[in-house]
């Protein structure tokens, strides 16, 4: 993985504890997961970039 950034595990915020566990998803999952998200988020900010300040608090969001 470029970097080392994958993703894994997920928080789920209305629970206790991990969705998945804290030893993370198999590698055969992380990596389709890891690049839909970045193609996600990618897209999302294409998508914002013609109004005028919503980038910086979606990027901000997305990054937290």
């Amino acid at each position: 993985f470029a970097g080392l950034i994958f993703i894994k595990h997920v928080n789920n915020p209305f629970a206790d504890g991990f969705l998945f566990g804290p030893d993370g998803f198999p590698w055969w999952i992380v990596f389709p997961l890891t690049v839909f998200w970045f193609m996600g988020m990618m897209n999302t900010i294409n998508f914002l970039d013609g109004a005028s300040g919503l980038v910086a608090g979606v990027t901000a969001v997305l990054s937290a």
